[in-house]
């Protein structure tokens, strides 16, 4: 499996990174983070398996999806990469929209 597009910490284009292990993917539903010895981010990311109970109301199941930690580096083009992402899904104000 190989992820197409994918961009480095240098900011170049890596075409395509071999996924050997076949990593699953998860959909990430909670982070928790803390900074070790002032160098490190830990990062913990959390996945909902959303359980049913007997009388059929849905609970909450948080479990761990994986535990990452990233040097400052890493942390900061992570923050980068998310930031620049977010800034391209902001949508116009309810209201601004004329109609022609």
């Amino acid at each position: 499996m190989y992820f197409l597009g994918f961009i480095g910490i240098q900011g170049m284009p890596i075409d395509a990174t071999p996924d050997p292990d076949e990593v699953p993917v998860r959909h990430i539903t909670g982070a928790v983070s803390i900074v070790l010895n002032g160098q490190t981010v830990a990062l913990n990311l959390f996945t909902d398996r959303m359980a049913v109970l007997m009388d059929g109301s849905v609970q909450p199941d948080p479990i761990v999806a994986a535990r990452l930690r990233l040097d400052l580096a890493m942390a900061r083009e992570i923050r980068d990469q998310l930031d620049a992402h977010l800034s391209g899904l902001t949508t116009s104000p309810r209201g601004s929209l004329k109609l022609n």
